[in-house]
């Protein structure tokens, strides 16, 4: 399992929170049939990891234990993003 105790930057505890948040947005989108709630909230997924990567060194040779847990962030991110593109139909490329 990968620690996230040195991730305490507004932005990075932002998106982990938005993260942690998907599994009840499922839920609220299924109970409610709703699922315009899952698109939303990609939307807003998709804006927290920009500003994430726009204010936060991922890759920093001086603090590689700091990398590896922003590297687990965006890769947990990519995986939230793959799984609710999924629920609503749509595919993910796997590059860009």
């Amino acid at each position: 399992a990968t620690s996230y105790n040195l991730l305490t930057h507004e932005k990075e505890i932002d998106l982990m929170k938005w993260i942690l948040s998907f599994s009840d947005v499922v839920a609220e989108a299924a109970a409610s049939r709703l699922p315009n709630k899952i698109c939303n909230y990609v939307q807003k997924l998709a804006q927290l990891f920009h500003t994430f990567y726009a204010s936060c060194k991922v890759l920093d040779f001086e603090q590689t234990e700091l990398s590896g847990q922003r590297l687990a962030l965006v890769k947990a991110t990519q995986i939230t993003l793959r799984n609710a593109l999924h629920l609503i139909g749509v595919s993910a490329p796997e590059e860009m």
